[in-house]
């Protein structure tokens, strides 16, 4: 015989009614499905646990399992912005930088 806490079946009942998206008036309805869902896992645990006629249990060892696959990355991109942004948001490409001319001297020096 499997026995359930009345917390594990709370717990699951209630994510029995986020799922179902949280419709009031199912209370026992999600009670009952929970009550359910956990003696239905509990049972599969166990059958899985079983070791089988060849002496090997169908759950795999952690040295046996497949590694988890991880997608690739895509390569970081890096962004030259050649325009500038003003306060209300419009853009502009700058000016091109005028050369600076030396200032003019004048020819008579002043002495002390």
């Amino acid at each position: 015989m499997i026995h359930l806490t009345h917390e594990q079946i709370a717990k699951r009942a209630y994510e029995i009614y986020l799922r179902s998206g949280s419709l009031p008036g199912r209370d026992e309805e999600n009670w009952l499905a929970a009550e359910i869902e956990l003696k239905r896992d509990i049972e599969a645990a166990k059958a899985a646990a079983t070791p089988k006629p060849n002496g090997h249990s169908s759950v795999p060892s952690p040295a046996k399992a497949k590694p988890a696959v991880v997608p690739p990355v895509a390569p970081a991109v890096t962004v030259t912005h050649t325009a500038s942004v003003s306060a209300c948001g419009c853009t502009s490409t700058p000016a091109p930088k005028a050369k600076a001319k030396a200032p003019k001297t004048s020819k008579s020096k002043a002495r002390f």
